[in-house]
């Protein structure tokens, strides 16, 4: 209930109107740029999926590295082990 509150106050209803005005004003221009645009056939939509602020490369290299250090880790693990088994059985 206190957010329907909140967006049916004044102070809610005072902020929507001043953005539609801000918007007014900002229209014509934004649709003169688009009509130019369509008319110089430089219109594009630019269609992205919702990503987090790491890039996919960036996401890979992490993955990558991560894959190293479990790598590195087994190893480290499998060198340990054989070398208790050696000592173990001198």
């Amino acid at each position: 209930f206190d957010l329907v509150h909140e967006s049916l106050s004044e102070q809610q209803a005072t902020r929507m109107v001043l953005e539609g005005i801000m918007a007014a004003n900002a229209l014509p221009e934004q649709l003169r740029s688009v009509a130019r645009d369509i008319s110089s056939r430089e219109l594009t939509f630019q269609v992205n999926e919702v990503q987090s602020r790491e890039s996919r490369r960036e996401s890979r290299a992490d993955a990558r590295a991560r894959a190293m250090r479990r790598t590195l880790a087994g190893v480290a693990l499998t060198a340990l082990a054989l070398d208790h088994r050696r000592r173990r059985g001198a």
